[in-house]
């Protein structure tokens, strides 16, 4: 059957008084966070530090030397390219930037467990796409890794998680993909490496699992600094609350709980970026050792019609004055691309996605597989039904 127009109107007014003083408290908090923001930033970039204390101490985020160089009042830095009115005359201006550099995106799928098969199998494919923005000088490949359920169930009695383990081997697979290239050293001098997804691992629900996270985040993030070679994470959607928890903090008041940064921040022209900041979060960073207060980050109007986009990469860019490069990079990518995402990481998408017919086409192979090797593997009854019916 179809959804019932009916039934779902009759239970979303069930609820209306929930929803009602969500948005009260949403609002409330929303107001707090801008006049606090604005408070802020009458203070120097030394004046905020002290009010936050040490590095370790602080909540949320802290300044960088960006902040004083920000146009007093605003939380944005203004993008002051004009290349026109035209998206022709702007898909031209980003050609000219990315001219010289090679980018290299890389992005993954998976394919999770099944209680359909008597036989537990996952995978992930990787998909890496570098681009040195000349003709025909571009390049795919993929990576299929196989996870066989010696791998997908915990040891030394942890429980265990299938799933989550595929999900960490994927992860830890991009990143391996995007170091590699980093530390390439025929790849290219003006290089970027772009991360779909976030490059702290507070997303990690499951502790025992941390340390691969943590790991491969680090080893990615050694390897930009010793290769001079920068790495963006690009969040579409972020849910951070770095920049809330840290007016909060100097304002002595609760932290956010429902709004994030994105929704907070004024608005502002396409392009537009807030200064660079160094993620202070309490959890999302334990394990990080030396590289805790090593991420940095800031946030881009990327689309006019969506909320900033959300940036994270090593606080050595900072450091060396590239982060406008790096930026720059980003916004002709995402011109490129004409959606508000960059081109790069889209093409890395839509090479590793792997759909419902690929991994009917993957269990059908590993079906073959397993008849060959004189494995017990085969579907459910109740599946092979499904399947059949629909």
């Amino acid at each position: 059957m179809t959804l019932s127009r009916t039934k779902v109107i009759e239970a979303l007014e069930s609820r209306r008084d929930d929803f009602l003083t969500l948005d009260q408290a949403f609002a409330h908090e929303l107001d707090g966070l801008r006049r606090g923001a604005g408070e802020l930033r009458g203070l120097t970039a030394q004046a905020l530090g002290d009010a936050l204390g040490s590095p370790d101490q602080a909540e949320g985020a802290l300044p960088t030397h960006e902040w004083d160089t920000t146009p007093d009042g605003t939380w944005w830095r203004p993008f002051t390219a004009n290349a026109g009115d035209t998206h022709e005359s702007w898909r031209a201006w980003a050609m000219r930037t990315l001219t010289g550099v090679t980018t290299c995106a890389v992005d993954g799928s998976q394919i999770y467990p099944s209680s359909e098969w008597s036989i537990d199998v996952g995978a992930v494919q990787i998909g890496r796409f570098v681009n040195a923005h000349a003709k025909d000088a571009y390049s795919k490949d993929l990576r299929f890794e196989a996870i066989p359920a010696t791998d997908l169930y915990g040891v030394d009695n942890q429980e265990s998680h299938p799933r989550e383990l595929v999900d960490l081997r994927r992860f830890e697979a991009e990143c391996a993909a995007l170091t590699e290239w980093i530390e390439d050293s025929g790849a290219g001098s003006e290089r970027l490496a772009i991360f779909d997804g976030s490059l702290i691992a507070s997303f990690v629900r499951i502790p025992h699992l941390r340390q691969g996270y943590v790991a491969a985040v680090v080893r990615l993030l050694e390897a930009s600094e010793s290769n001079a070679v920068p790495v963006v994470g690009y969040i579409d959607a972020s849910r951070a609350r770095d920049l809330g928890a840290m007016v909060a903090a100097v304002r002595n008041v609760e932290p956010p709980r429902r709004v994030t940064d994105g929704v907070w921040l004024p608005r502002a022209s396409w392009g537009a970026r807030t200064p660079a900041f160094i993620s202070a979060r309490s959890t999302g960073l334990e394990g990080y050792g030396e590289h805790a207060r090593s991420v940095a980050f800031l946030y881009l109007r990327a689309s006019s019609r969506r909320r900033p986009a959300r940036l994270e990469f090593p606080r050595w860019v900072v450091e060396a004055d590239r982060t406008e490069w790096m930026t720059d990079i980003v916004r002709a990518e995402v011109v490129a691309q004409a959606d508000g995402y960059p081109y790069a990481a889209e093409t890395a998408d839509a090479l590793a996605v792997l759909t419902q017919a690929d991994r009917d086409r993957f269990h059908a192979l590993f079906q073959e597989f397993a008849d060959r090797n004189g494995l017990d593997a085969y579907l459910s009854g109740k599946s092979a039904s499904k399947r059949r019916r629909r």
